[in-house]
């Protein structure tokens, strides 16, 4: 197990924690993958109920870590194994709890969108914002989750939304106060305790089965497929962005598009 991601039992509940807080929790392939493979293990753990991911510090997870690299041309593959890790998630047959306490941006609001429930503390802020750079969202799970309007809204303008406003979107499950917020996600989950695996397992598949029938899986590997252009190194998108940045410096070429997309 690596120090950015952090596992711990807590009674019937495995608790996996993103720990890379100097960068706000930002994932990268391995800690995704490992991810994967202990909510993977956790299917075979009969001592296991349920899963709670959650962030170390003041974020759940503020997307990728743009700093972590990668081989140019390797965008693709990279992109493929993320999607593929993300839907460990997805795929698990135990109930799966985001604990988003802070920022869920990016990769982060993916991944907690992802998850059966969603708890969320009163402080907390959800957005995809990767439009304000050159990349769009690399998995495009909002439309499935609040529609495809306002998926459009926060997608295209790459805007964020406070917590009552994601639950009031259906992107939340529940708000919590900040004070004693992790605990009292803990609580939320032990009641899925009680319930039998199988039943809990059957339920999952009967209601996550119906998406898939709908086109789910399919939709975000094709859009997925869609994305992958945008992060090779001859994007035209990738290589204005990076003149932008030269021209102005990181910060102020994003306070330059987030002006620009205000108008």
């Amino acid at each position: 197990m690596t120090d950015t991601l952090l596992a711990e039992t807590r009674g019937p509940l495995l608790v996996l924690t993103l720990n890379k807080p100097h960068k706000l929790n930002a994932l990268d392939a391995g800690m995704l993958a490992e991810m994967a493979a202990r909510i993977r293990a956790a299917d075979l753990d009969r001592s296991v109920a349920a899963i709670v991911i959650r962030g170390t510090g003041r974020a759940f997870s503020t997307g990728f870590d743009m700093t972590a690299g990668g081989a140019a041309g390797e965008a693709g593959a990279r992109l493929r194994a993320n999607l593929e890790s993300f839907l460990a998630v997805w795929h698990a047959r135990k109930p799966v709890v985001a604990a988003v306490d802070g920022y869920a941006l990016g990769a982060g609001c993916i991944l907690a969108n992802l998850c059966d429930f969603i708890f969320a503390s009163e402080r907390s802020v959800f957005g995809e914002p990767e439009i304000r750079y050159w990349n769009p969202a690399s998995v495009t799970i909002l439309p499935w989750v609040i529609g495809i309007r306002r998926a459009k809204q926060l997608l295209f303008y790459g805007k964020n939304l406070d917590a009552r406003t994601a639950l009031a979107w259906g992107m939340v499950t529940e708000v919590l106060p900040d004070e004693g917020f992790a605990e009292a996600v803990l609580d939320a989950a032990r009641p899925l305790a009680h319930l039998h695996p199988d039943g809990a397992a059957a339920l999952k598949r009967s209601i996550n089965g119906g998406m898939e029938i709908a086109g789910f899986l399919d939709a975000l590997r094709a859009g997925c497929e869609e994305i992958i252009p945008l992060y090779e190194p001859d994007s035209r998108a990738r290589a204005a962005y990076q003149a932008g940045v030269a021209q102005r410096g990181f910060k102020e070429y994003i306070r330059y598009r987030d002006e620009l997309l205000r108008n």
